[in-house]
């Protein structure tokens, strides 16, 4: 099976072409982000609610140090905010006129693979996997890019930590109860085919069809990588 994720960060790639990984394997390395929330309306003398009007980068673009963010223009002269580093514009909150800037801190992190085989090839931000065999599944949605070994559980009543630490869990839905002992037994993240009950910090994604759950449970391929871009599934070996 080959199959292609898109990296979800940017920072030195750490691995190569024809490099085995797993997912203890460090993919690359970055920096650390901080968010700052900066009182924009204030700095530019303006409304809360106009912020917009005056605004040279948007929710979602990145950021280079010095950058000019927005500015305003007026009887009394002119104002201006740029970027005190690199970063991401992440939010604008037109109710109180700040904006939600996430740069960077200055310290390094490494982000270890979110999944396992033969690297095929890099192309700029997309990584090409080869692997023994597979089959993919496509998603309703995912908010992020992960992966590891998974299991599913059709009762989770007498699991222990063992049996479920470090593992992402398939399985049709879950109760609050049940999500709850499966975070407290550090589930690595869900796979569902319905809406989690209840909000969680850990990787999730949904089943586009219900009808792949039953198949998706019987595979005994032990590798699972979800694609955010892609909004695939990928269960291999």
């Amino acid at each position: 099976m080959i199959f292609s994720v898109t990296l979800p960060h940017e920072g030195k790639l750490l691995i190569r072409e024809g490099q085995n990984i797993d997912f203890t394997t460090p993919l690359y390395e970055g920096q650390t982000q901080k968010e700052e929330k900066i009182p924009l309306a204030s700095i530019l003398k303006c409304s809360p609610h106009t912020i917009f009007q005056h605004l040279k980068k948007f929710a979602g673009d990145h950021i280079n140090k010095g950058d000019v963010i927005a500015v305003s223009s007026g009887l009394f002269g002119s104002h201006r905010y740029t970027s005190p580093a690199e970063g991401t514009f992440k939010e604008i909150d037109h109710i109180t006129g700040t904006i939600t800037i996430s740069i960077d801190s200055g310290e390094k992190n490494t982000e270890y693979s979110f999944f396992a085989g033969e690297i095929s090839l890099i192309e700029k931000n997309v990584v090409t996997i080869k692997t023994k065999h597979g089959k993919k599944f496509t998603l309703k949605q995912s908010l992020n890019s992960f992966g590891g070994n998974w299991k599913s559980f059709k009762n989770i009543t007498s699991i222990t930590s063992e049996d479920v630490a470090g593992f992402i869990i398939i399985t049709e839905k879950l109760a609050e109860y049940e999500e709850t002992k499966l975070e407290a037994l550090d589930a690595k993240g869900f796979v569902t085919a319905y809406e989690l009950p209840q909000s969680t910090s850990l990787p999730t994604a949904i089943v586009k069809d219900i009808k792949n759950m039953e198949e998706i449970q019987s595979l005994t391929y032990p590798y699972c990588t979800i694609d955010k871009e892609s909004t695939t599934m990928y269960l291999y070996e």
